[in-house]
């Protein structure tokens, strides 16, 4: 298997990306959705991050409130480690057993977060989906639908674009067309066959993630 991160800041065109992967074959494995998945109520997440930052982050119906939490963590970098501290364990055992599953196949397997560094889960390569912050912050706004201020606040927490483009393999640029994202997507693609060993999914210690 090709075992490969994409990565992307928010309002990147990242999700985007994925969904043109996926309709060339590849699989992918949304670390946001799987969050999700794992955040539910009934899950050990959901009560460790509802014990740490409280019963305000619960909705009326008893599922976590992403918007309270997002409030709380995307204006304090402090909240942010602090969370990430508490789901990055989890999740990783999960992205890399759900990776495993495609261990021995010739299938190009795509993990899809914000961010990567190194060789987190024994991933071969990072693709960067990229865009200016001008470019993000004016599709945040009016793609979903945020306040300016929520945008440059999401947009702040991430890490800086000159780091993101330094630590990626490959950068994509989606600064065009959906059109143009397509041709890039198909590059990028022959650039993972050609450039990518196998790989087997596996929890890096943190120490060891920067080459």
């Amino acid at each position: 298997m090709k075992w490969v991160g994409l990565c992307g800041l928010i309002g990147s065109g990242k999700s985007t990306a994925g969904r043109l992967f996926a309709e060339r074959g590849c699989e992918i494995i949304d670390v946001d959705v799987l969050n999700r998945e794992l955040q539910q109520p009934g899950q050990e997440l959901f009560d460790l991050i509802v014990a740490h930052f409280g019963p305000g982050i619960v909705a009326a119906d008893g599922t976590m409130d992403r918007a309270a939490l997002g409030t709380i963590v995307f204006n304090d970098k402090s909240k942010l480690a602090e969370l990430t501290n508490l789901v990055a364990p989890i999740t990783e055992q999960e992205l890399v057993a759900r990776g495993l599953a495609f261990h021995g196949t010739d299938t190009v397997v795509l993990a899809e977060a914000a961010m990567f560094v190194g060789k987190q889960y024994g991933l071969e390569a990072t693709i960067l989906v990229d865009v200016t912050p001008e470019i993000a912050l004016e599709r945040l706004v009016r793609d979903r639908g945020m306040s300016e201020d929520d945008a440059k606040a999401r947009l702040a927490s991430q890490v800086p674009r000159a780091t993101r483009i330094e630590a990626a393999d490959y950068v994509i640029d989606n600064s065009g067309t959906l059109a143009a994202l397509a041709a890039e997507v198909d590059r990028a693609l022959e650039w993972i066959r050609a450039n990518t060993a196998d790989a087997t999914p596996r929890v890096v210690r943190r120490a060891d993630t920067v080459d």
